[in-house]
């Protein structure tokens, strides 16, 4: 592969970190997908099949902690199975209107007004939606992580292969 096609990856992978902490691009799967496109360069070879078997498993880590971790804090906190959906459907309306913070201000709304509509208790919503944002931040730390291991092992394979 050459050197102009690792720098493309190189920076493709870096707008994926930024990704994972600034929702504005598909973090985690930018990182994977660049990973993926080295890996095949060249005609792959093992060590970088085996190397992209774990990157693979790093993103599905992350993308599963995303689903799961806001969803046991929602459930902690007695909110409805709705309430997740609604905050996932605010948090994508608010990407599209606030770029940065819409996100997690969607995710919030969403999860705030699903827990007061079902039990009328301000403290308890705002209970609630605290422990869902926490969820949530936890949840975009193992993304960091889990990309910021995909591009050490890019960088591993890179003195391989």
């Amino acid at each position: 592969m050459s050197a102009l096609a690792e720098l493309a990856i190189a920076i493709v992978m870096a707008i994926g970190l930024v990704g994972t902490v600034v929702p504005v691009v598909p973090g985690i799967m930018l990182v994977w997908f660049a990973g993926f496109v080295w890996t095949i360069g060249d005609g792959g070879g093992s060590a970088r099949w085996v190397l992209f078997f774990f990157m693979t498993v790093l993103t599905g880590i992350a993308i599963a902690s995303s689903i799961v971790l806001p969803a046991r804090a929602t459930n902690a906190a007695r909110l409805p199975r709705w309430g997740n959906a609604l905050g996932a459907l605010l948090g994508i309306v608010g990407f599209f209107i606030i770029p940065v913070l819409g996100v997690p201000l969607g995710f919030a709304s969403g999860v705030f007004l699903a827990h007061f509509a079902t039990n009328r208790d301000l403290k308890a919503s705002v209970t609630a939606t605290t422990q869902s944002l926490k969820a949530f931040g936890v949840s975009m730390l193992v993304h960091a992580a889990c990309a910021s291991v995909i591009v050490a092992l890019w960088l591993v394979g890179l003195v391989l292969t």
